[in-house]
């Protein structure tokens, strides 16, 4: 049995590239998250057969997501930047809210995977 959970870029090409650079630049270990249908497909070319797939979210707060990762001042300077301006999609994507002390409030998807190996 294999239990996946991660967070997960959107299937939107374009929306889960702003999400890879902004992570990456937040954190050059970062390598790549993968969209639900990635996970299935390779789970599925790896003989595991999917039991349960749950999509949820993981609340985030900005000044303390880049805090935890220990990002350069002016690394989050930009980054910030482009959280307030982020296009419409994704900042729907993402939910980024901005709220009343400024703080930038977001949301990552977060896939749940129970899978089974066949054979």
């Amino acid at each position: 049995m294999l239990i996946v959970a991660d967070t997960s870029s959107p299937e939107d090409s374009s929306v889960s590239d702003w999400m890879h650079d902004i992570e990456i630049r937040r954190d050059p270990s970062h390598v790549r998250n993968l969209s639900p249908s990635q996970w299935s497909s390779l789970l599925k070319s790896k003989r595991f057969d999917i039991v349960e797939n749950v999509l949820t979210h993981v609340p985030l707060e900005f000044n303390d997501w880049v805090l935890r990762s220990g990002t350069a001042q002016m690394e989050v300077d930009e980054l910030r930047s482009d959280f307030l301006n982020a296009p419409t999609d994704v900042a729907e994507a993402f939910k980024i809210k901005v709220g009343g002390s400024g703080a930038i409030n977001f949301q990552w998807d977060c896939v749940v995977i129970r899978s089974v190996r066949v054979g």
